[in-house]
């Protein structure tokens, strides 16, 4: 088998990756290249090692070519430069249309997209951990036929090891009239299919395909229909051939000026699939969730089910399937209506609808006027939830601007929403920069690996690389392992209530705790909106069953909007309290 061409411009050994180890300190994260690029993919292999697919541009050839790198658990590179996928030509925008995906094998399958078969033409390439091109030509999934447009290619592998590719295609430049295309492709590079499998109907815009792995050799299509972008599932066989009766409409309807593909989420379960999207006027966020056989799992049906009650607007939701103890994890960002104040939340769902945790959802972060975005999640021990995000500082003090410094930072949650970490939140990287787009690898060696694309310092807007970091479910950075006690303390923190009532407070609350573990120190402070504490409200010893603690507003408080933040142990909880 012919293998790929190296690249030979980075020196991995001028940045010491060949033998990089994982920092512990915040400031000093691993940095993966020291070349431009436009965008990046990772998949973790089954030894917990991992890949790293990114493309960048050519000045030489005026295009823009894709490379792959695999590195082990400790961040070290296995290969000894980054594989060159293809160096066809491409059209610059096309950056954002390739994607990889990884197989039962642990092969990485990579979809480009260049003018070498015909305008904005996919090919496929599979290429083994060891690095060799098993597919060296690549696959072209047209077969020959080429239409005006494709874009939002996605794609997926069956139980007999086959690959289903499913995309877009349009005419006049226009998404709006477009089609969905299918393509199978054999273990080996063979096309199964002809020229593919074409969904469409007369003026109904079908856009944005979903495809995932059902089971029993067959997969399901999600897919946007009409202008008023109902998402609709089928279910269909190895040849192509729809299983279900009809489709079936998870979302009547999605409104947006956004296009769909750009905060859509959509995942297997049980055979089934998980769809979040915010809806509404305001945006609220909602789920919905299509089991194997067709039919709805929850109530609200195609209305779909609304994972949080605040008032505040949601953006852009993740979704974590919980296989093991059967649960459904939801994470997205909220602000306030002028979008000037912003936390992420989080939210456990069972998997016939009921909220399990808060009824607005679990506050990662204090509600404060600095941006937060660019999340991930990943499914932790014993049912926790691991979440990495970005939030923006202001480092001179006069107020933020689109070039401030960015931290990335992380939290663990166990299963009822406590949070295992002492600080709630650990920093991953606090070097001066500013930072974007973030992943999150899955739990793998008792640690977690995100990567991250950002400037190499506040000074460099222009300049940016790749980073990555670790973190142990100690919440410990760098090579210190987890240890067993914590994720023993993952099952056994059972503090489950912590309310304030009457909210909002005239003179006097009560706040009401239930402690199901042992006696433990506890900590209760007011925060204004900033995050700036007022006055301590408790410190003592919280002893286990329900406690009442009563509290009387300070003399002079003014009116408005607070945090009240409890420490109990080694959990953290916030309530927003309001003072009249």
């Amino acid at each position: 088998m012919k293998r790929l061409v190296l690249l030979s411009a980075l020196a991995l050994s001028g940045l010491g990756l060949a033998n990089a180890q994982w920092s512990s300190d915040p400031g000093e994260n691993l940095q993966l290249n020291n070349e431009s690029f436009y965008s990046f993919e990772t998949e973790l292999l089954s030894d917990g090692s991992w890949y790293l697919y990114y493309n960048r541009p050519d000045g030489s050839i005026d295009t823009i070519v894709p490379y792959l790198q695999r590195y082990d658990k400790d961040g070290n590179a296995l290969w000894a430069e980054p594989l060159e996928i293809s160096r066809n030509v491409t059209m610059s925008w096309t950056k954002v249309m390739d994607c990889m995906t990884i197989d039962q094998d642990d092969n990485a399958i990579i979809v480009t997209q260049d003018l070498r078969h015909g305008p904005e033409s996919y090919t496929a390439y599979k290429i083994s951990p060891d690095g060799e091109s098993l597919w060296p030509e690549g696959v072209d999934l047209h077969n020959g036929n080429y239409p005006g447009g494709c874009a939002a290619l996605n794609m997926t592998q069956i139980a007999d090891g086959s690959y289903i590719f499913a995309w877009l295609e349009y005419t006049n430049d226009d998404a709006n009239t477009g089609v969905i295309r299918m393509q199978r492709v054999s273990a080996e590079g063979e096309i199964l299919w002809g020229e593919g499998k074409l969904l469409q109907e007369e003026n109904t815009p079908m856009t944005y395909p979903y495809v995932l792995d059902a089971g029993n050799n067959e997969f399901l299509l999600v897919y946007a229909y009409g202008a008023s972008q109902q998402l609709q599932v089928r279910k269909m066989d190895f040849d192509g051939n729809d299983v279900w009766a009809q489709p079936t409409t998870a979302f009547d309807a999605v409104s947006s000026s956004i296009p769909l593909w750009t905060f859509l989420e959509v995942i297997p379960a049980d055979g089934g699939v998980l769809i979040a999207t915010y809806e509404g006027d305001p945006n609220f966020p909602y789920i919905a969730y299509v089991k194997n056989d067709g039919t709805h799992a929850f109530a609200e049906g195609s209305a779909g089910l609304r994972l949080g009650y605040s008032e505040w607007l949601a953006w852009g939701i993740k979704l974590v399937f919980d296989e093991e103890n059967q649960a459904i994890y939801a994470t997205w960002r909220e602000s306030d209506y002028n979008q000037q104040y912003y936390q992420i939340v989080t939210q456990k769902v069972s998997l016939d609808g009921e909220l399990l945790w808060d009824p607005n959802g679990i506050a990662i972060t204090p509600f404060l006027p600095r941006p937060v975005s660019y999340y991930d999640a990943e499914l932790g021990p014993k049912g926790s939830l691991f979440v990495t995000f970005m939030e923006q500082y202001d480092v001179d003090g006069n107020g933020l601007g689109s070039n401030d410094h960015v931290n990335v930072l992380a939290s663990l949650q166990d299963a009822d929403g406590s949070f295992m970490w002492t600080d709630t939140t650990v920093t991953l990287s606090n070097r001066p920069s500013v930072k974007y787009n973030t992943e999150a690898l899955p739990l793998s060696n008792n640690q977690w690996i995100v990567v991250w694309d950002g400037a190499s310092s506040i000074d460099s807007m222009n300049t940016r690389y790749l980073y990555a970091q670790n973190v142990t479910i100690d919440g410990i950075l760098g090579g210190g392992m987890a240890n067993e006690t914590n994720e023993e303390s993952l099952a056994s923190n059972r503090v489950s209530v912590f309310q304030v009532y009457p909210n909002p407070v005239r003179e006097s609350a009560t706040l009401v705790i239930e402690n199901g573990s042992n006696p433990v120190q506890i900590s209760i402070e007011l925060l204004d909106i900033r995050g700036t504490a007022i006055t301590k409200v408790y410190d003592g010893t919280l002893p286990s069953g329900k406690t009442e603690i009563g509290w009387t507003r300070p003399a002079g408080l003014a009116q408005g909007l607070y945090i009240m933040r409890c420490v109990i142990g080694r959990q953290v909880y916030y309530i927003k309290v309001m003072l009249q």
